[in-house]
Formats: structure tokens, C-alpha cells, sequence
């Protein structure tokens, strides 16, 4: 099986694809530009580009992973992030209207918790059939492109995962824990024993992202599955329990102070989704505790940082 993966040098693309790997799949790596000689280049905003990535690999299945994947950047600059997660969604399902007329591929779009937006306590754990209502401009750009997906299935054999909030090795500083692990290294390096915090309160349903590719590896490989799986633990842990395991693993001493400016406008205070259909679907089950990611994730922040290259602003 030749699977063609957008977004293969992310956080969560490197994992997938050494998921695929190891299960045997013939992986095509597609990222970006600047990425090296191992990644086929293509940009969500050329349509020459994807179709001519298609063109090359004629995969059995697509995994579209690319795209804006910050919900603070997307917050930033929605304008952009609308174009390349719902239009660079649509240009790559063209390219492959295109490029193979006579395949109908799998194709497998990564989503997220976000587009179910705001909920309330008695509405968790969230599943797969409450209506979308996403509540900021990732999450709506993330349920437009899946209108698209759906929209395209005669074309397409299509497949939707929504990701809750993915952790564990090289996740960037755009993210709470990947931030907060980056923070730690410095200090354990000589830094300013000072960590700026948002809302600690809030609880989120953490997952290893290397337990997400495995699961996203399975339903690549699958049969028979439903059209919409979340991808998550089940279980919801605070923010405040998070840093303390990474303080712990990093033992330092650390000053914690919140501060403002990474107090979101909108928090909402509990998401924890339902894993009831995604466990009945595939033969998975999480391999690695959030203990052992979060210190896997500050671990590699550590190896990151290197010995004797604290900065002084950290």
C-alpha cells in the first residue's frame, strides 16, 4: 500500500509516518519547500504542485495532515489560516480529481476537538455525533474542510480523525506543553527560574502523539470504519497537574506566574472526548502513560536545547 502524507514533517506527520512504516506501508513524505531532500515539496496554495505530487505517487491513500494547526496563530491570522485548511483542503481534493481519475483513494483528513466547540459539563465526554459548532477560526476552518471531505465522497473514499490535544517528543512552543517543556530546559540550563502561565484550571484530554499515529496508522489500514473517529484518551487532566509532572521531571526550581497575555478570552474549562467508537473500531490501545510523555516531551526539549545554550530571555 502506497500512502501519500501531507504535512510529513509536523509534530504529528513525523510520527505517522514512522507508524506507516513499521506497518509495512510504502510512505511518500510531502512537505514543505525548505523541508530537504526527503520530503516531496508541495504548497495547500498551488494546485500544480499537489497534483503534481499525486502524479508521481499514484498512492492508495492520502493523508492530508498539512495546514494551519495553531489555534493562537489562527487567532492571529484567520484570513490565512481559512485559506490553507478549508482552500488548501479543496486544492488538494481537486489535485486528485485531477491527477487520478480512474482511483478512488482513502483519504483521510486530520481534524480536531475544536470543532465542536464550547460544551457544556453534561455533555461530555464529547462523541463523534454531536453537530459541529466550532467557536473560534481554527476550529471553524477545521469543520468547513471536513464539509468538504464529505462533499467529495463520491470522488473519494473519505475518512475524518479529530484529534484532541496531542503531546509527547518535538512538540514546538506554539502548544502548551511543548512551551512549558521548552521553558523548563532553559531554566535547568541556567535561565530565569520564571514560568508565565495561562489559566492552569482548565482540563484537556491529553494524548501521546505517537499513540495517535498508531491509532491514525490502523485506520489507514483497515477495512471497514466509520467515516468520523475522534482520536483520544478519554480521560481529562488539568493543565495545573501537567506542569507540576513537567517541574517534576525537570527538578528545578521554578517561579510560576500567570500571565495575561496567555490568558485566553474564551477557555473553555473541561473537553475530554469519547473514545467508545474509536476503541470498537480498531484493535488500539494507548501504549504510553501521560506521565511517560510528558517526560519523553521534556526530555527532548532538554536534547533540544543542548548543553550550555540557555538564553537569558527564556
Amino acid at each position: 500500500m502506497r500512502v501519500l502524507v501531507t504535512g510529513a514533517s509536523g509534530f504529528v506527520g513525523r510520527h505517522v509516518c514512522a507508524s506507516l512504516v513499521s506497518a509495512g506501508a510504502d510512505v511518500v513524505r510531502c512537505g514543505g519547500p525548505h523541508d530537504g531532500p526527503e520530503f516531496v515539496p508541495v504548497d495547500l496554495r498551488d494546485g500544480a504542485s499537489l497534483r503534481g505530487a499525486l502524479e508521481i505517487a499514484i498512492p492508495d491513500v492520502v493523508v492530508h495532515l498539512a495546514g494551519q494547526a495553531s489555534g493562537a496563530a489562527a487567532l492571529v491570522n484567520p484570513d490565512e489560516t481559512l485559506d490553507l485548511n478549508v482552500m488548501g483542503t479543496q486544492r488538494l481534493l481537486s489535485a486528485i480529481r485531477v491527477a487520478l481519475p480512474q482511483k478512488r483513494i482513502r483519504f483521510v483528513f486530520a481534524s480536531t476537538a475544536e470543532v465542536y466547540g464550547a460544551r457544556t459539563p453534561e455533555e461530555m465526554p464529547l462523541s463523534e455525533s454531536l453537530a459541529l459548532a466550532p467557536n473560534n477560526p481554527y476550529g471553524a476552518s477545521k469543520a468547513a474542510a471536513e464539509m468538504l471531505v464529505h462533499a467529495h465522497a463520491s470522488v473519494i473514499d473519505p475518512r475524518i480523525v479529530r484529534f484532541f490535544n496531542l503531546i509527547g517528543p518535538g512538540q514546538d512552543d506554539r502548544f502548551v506543553v511543548g512551551r512549558f517543556a521548552a521553558k523548563l530546559a532553559a531554566i535547568a540550563q541556567g535561565a530565569p527560574a520564571y514560568l508565565g502561565v495561562g489559566n492552569l484550571d482548565v482540563a484537556r484530554d491529553f494524548l501521546d502523539v505517537r499513540d495517535a499515529a498508531d491509532a491514525l496508522c490502523a485506520l489507514v489500514l483497515a477495512d471497514e470504519t466509520p467515516r468520523v473517529l475522534n482520536i483520544c484518551s478519554g480521560e481529562a487532566t488539568r493543565i495545573r497537574m501537567v506542569l507540576g509532572e513537567l517541574i517534576r521531571a525537570a527538578h528545578v526550581p521554578v517561579e510560576v506566574r500567570e500571565d495575561p497575555s496567555l490568558v485566553r478570552g474564551v477557555d473553555t474549562p473541561l473537553v475530554v472526548g469519547d473514545p467508545a467508537r474509536l476503541h470498537a473500531t480498531l484493535s488500539w490501545r494507548p501504549r504510553f502513560t501521560l506521565r511517560a510523555s510528558l517526560r519523553d516531551a521534556y526530555t527532548a526539549a532538554r536534547t533540544d536545547i543542548g548543553p550550555g545554550t540557555a538564553k537569558a530571555d527564556a
